[in-house]
């Protein structure tokens, strides 16, 4: 676990430096997303995306038969994990 906050910390630092931070990356968002657009924005899979709004962490709507999340909850999610990672240190 310390490898892994090392590392995160280094990255961190270099989106300091470059001037690309969270802010930066999420602030220009669309107002939803299909699962699959989730998945990509959260690094992870699409069944991932499926539990996350099993288990409430994600708010979603369907068009038609389309699941869409909403990019608040997506924002939402990120930032709750931004800050169990930091209390975590």
């Amino acid at each position: 676990m310390d490898k892994l906050n090392e590392i995160l910390t280094r990255i961190s630092n270099i989106e300091k430096h470059l001037g690309i931070g969270e802010e930066i990356k999420y602030k220009n968002m669309k107002p939803a997303y299909d699962i699959k657009e989730a998945a990509i924005l959260l690094g992870c899979s699409a069944s991932k995306v499926r539990k996350y709004i099993e288990y409430g962490f994600l708010e979603k709507f369907k068009i038609g038969r389309k699941v869409m999340i909403l990019s608040d909850s997506i924002n939402k999610l990120i930032e709750d994990n931004k800050k169990i990672v930091k209390t975590d240190e």
